[in-house]
């Protein structure tokens, strides 16, 4: 299970039904979310291979933006792979926001999500992303928070 550190909101039952889904498929060079029509998932920076996958994307990332982002280098390898694809929930597409931490924006955002959260929840529950969902969709000054910040590209 690869998470980038900077993506702490996964949902664990997306998370589990990757891992199931490469538990069940031992063809199966990785497990992925398969692609939406239109819309992009809210959640993203992980992704589940097999270890044998994982240490042939390492050996690729040879240049210092693969090795800052490791999985870039999966493109390069990508044809003959066995790749299975799981269907999410579409609620996870139903509001485009960024969700991971890069500056100091995302940060401020991201206080605030855990601040709201534990305000309501007990110190030891995981912040559950459809909640975030329907936080950003309802509060109009939390989503401005981050709203204007782009991911730079690799």
């Amino acid at each position: 299970v690869y998470i980038c550190g900077d993506s702490p909101l996964i949902e664990p039952g997306t998370l589990s039904a990757l891992i199931r889904t490469l538990r069940d498929k031992p063809s199966a060079d990785h497990v992925e979310l398969a692609p939406l029509p239109t819309g992009k998932f809210i959640h993203e920076g992980f992704i589940v291979y097999r270890r044998a996958l994982w240490d042939r994307i390492v050996a690729a990332s040879q240049t210092p933006e693969t090795r800052e982002h490791v999985g870039s280098a999966l493109a390069g390898l990508r044809p003959g792979l066995a790749i299975e694809q799981i269907a999410e929930d579409p609620f996870y597409a139903s509001c485009e926001h960024r969700i991971s931490v890069d500056t100091p924006s995302d940060y401020r955002f991201m206080a605030e999500i855990y601040r709201r959260w534990y305000a309501q929840h007990p110190q030891e529950s995981i912040v559950s992303l459809s909640w975030v969902i329907d936080e950003i969709c309802r509060d109009e000054q939390l989503a401005a928070t981050n709203r204007d910040v782009r991911q730079k590209a690799v």
